[in-house]
């Protein structure tokens, strides 16, 4: 009987542990439930966030190819302009010369 008495109450700690352990499992579970969901919502906002940064991305690389854009016709006029002041120079050259020859006739 003795020995009866010490199994049940040996059984009864046991379940007493379990319990415990199930309360403490039933809380970390429930602390990790509302991590989870903080996590959630986190990674929703990145999401919008991300987005947001990737229209502001081709935004920016649409301003920039029109500037790249810009920048080609610009230095296409400057080149014709530096072309059409070096024809002007080498005409004007040219005149020179010949204004000097009538002078020196």
């Amino acid at each position: 009987m003795h020995a009866q008495q010490d199994l049940n109450a040996s059984l009864l700690n046991q379940k007493k542990q379990l319990d415990e352990d199930l309360q403490n499992l039933r809380e970390r579970n429930r602390e990790d439930s509302i991590e989870i969901d903080k996590l959630n919502t986190q990674v929703e906002s990145k999401g919008k966030e991300s987005v947001e940064f990737a229209a502001k991305i081709r935004a920016i690389e649409y301003d920039i190819s029109k500037s790249l854009a810009r920048i080609d016709d610009l230095n296409r006029v400057l080149d014709d302009k530096a072309f059409a002041l070096k024809n002007k120079e080498a005409a004007l050259v040219d005149a020179e010369s010949e204004l000097l020859k009538l002078r020196a006739q």
